[in-house]
């Protein structure tokens, strides 16, 4: 029947939802072990994450807003987020939008049917862009002189 939850959609929604929570919490683990502020992930495929703690460093290399941050992140570190004004937050407030699904879903599933390794290796293999983004992310904070 249309309604019939055949075994091997299920066990496909299983494995791509079993892959998000890896992915999630790599970035999300990665993010708040350097003070970004983020959100729990819960079943989706992106997070809010958050720069305000990093204002006074930020405005000494002229940022002053979401908007900014996000243009320099792009232009300077090829990190690609959506600032918190796409979503009726005020421009001085630094949280952004971070997707984590720009990666391979067949070879990360495939991968996943034989997954042994650590997490971060397995993100690394088959989610390379999420992988550098979040290096990224870190290099820029690391860039800010900011220390824990």
């Amino acid at each position: 029947t249309a309604y019939q939850y055949k075994v091997a959609l299920k066990d496909y929604v299983e494995k791509c939802s079993k892959i998000l929570q890896l992915v999630s919490q790599f970035v999300h683990n990665n993010l708040k072990s350097i003070g970004i502020d983020c959100t729990i992930p819960e079943g989706a495929f992106y997070m809010m994450i958050g720069f305000n703690k990093f204002k006074e460093e930020l405005k000494n290399i002229g940022i002053f807003t979401s908007n900014q941050l996000s243009e320099h992140l792009l232009n300077d570190y090829k990190i690609a987020l959506l600032p918190s004004t796409d979503f009726y937050f005020s421009k001085g407030e630094l949280f952004f939008r971070l997707a984590y699904v720009d990666f391979n879903g067949k070879k990360a599933i495939i991968g996943y049917e034989n997954y042994k390794d650590k997490p971060e290796d397995f993100i690394n293999k088959y989610c390379p862009s999420i992988y550098q983004g979040t290096h990224q992310i870190i290099k820029f904070i690391n860039d800010l002189g900011w220390i824990l």
